[in-house]
């Protein structure tokens, strides 16, 4: 749909609206507390460099443990324009806690 142009004739309304996705692993860089229960991500992506999202329940106990700097994440950004943080749907892809220690064996010892 074109929308008359302040300058003058029809132009094209551009939307910057942002989404990706990828099947590549990115790598989790650091996650801080971002009110009640939420965090903000930082990951460093091979397409995108290093970006930032809010994962909307990443403080809770469930998803604490995926946001570990160092762990291998699939993640999925969202926002209405590319320049705003946006949001992220983070899938574990590969920790990698077990294999930094010598031994694996005190990860499941209490």
């Amino acid at each position: 749909m074109n929308f008359p142009s302040v300058y003058g004739g029809d132009a094209p309304r551009e939307r910057s609206g942002g989404a990706w996705t990828g099947p590549t692993t990115h790598m989790c860089f650091s996650s801080r507390p971002h009110g009640e229960s939420g965090a903000i991500l930082e990951v460093l992506t091979h397409e995108h460099g290093r970006h930032l999202g809010l994962v909307r329940g990443g403080n809770s106990r469930r998803l604490r443990p995926l946001l570990q700097p160092g762990n291998g994440v699939r993640v999925e950004w969202r926002a209405r324009l590319s320049e705003h943080l946006g949001s992220f749907v983070v899938e574990l892809a590969a920790s990698r806690a077990g294999q930094i220690m010598e031994t694996g064996d005190a990860l499941i010892r209490a």
